[in-house]
């Protein structure tokens, strides 16, 4: 693993090389260093977006099949949807 220091972090620089979690890093850097809400000047909120199979009104049955534990293909047809990448 090639290390890599910004002040006293380290971290691996093949996954900052990659840029996959760029976004991430550039966020951190800029808003982590803040420990008291008091004196921060800026403030954020992070939202997640959870793919709930049982919901059957944002996930019809008639389109994504019947919402019981059982069914994978529901699960499968949802996640299809949203065409995530598995990388």
């Amino acid at each position: 693993m090639a290390l890599g220091h910004i002040g006293d972090l380290e971290f691996d620089k093949n996954v900052w090389l990659k840029a996959q979690y760029l976004e991430a890093f550039k966020f951190s850097t800029r808003y982590s260093f803040f420990k008291k809400a008091s004196t921060c000047p800026y403030a954020f909120i992070a939202l997640r977006d959870v793919l709930d199979y049982s919901d059957k009104e944002r996930f019809p049955e008639n389109k994504y099949g019947p919402a019981n534990r059982k069914n994978k293909d529901r699960g499968t047809a949802i996640y299809m949807y949203f065409n995530f990448d598995e990388t």
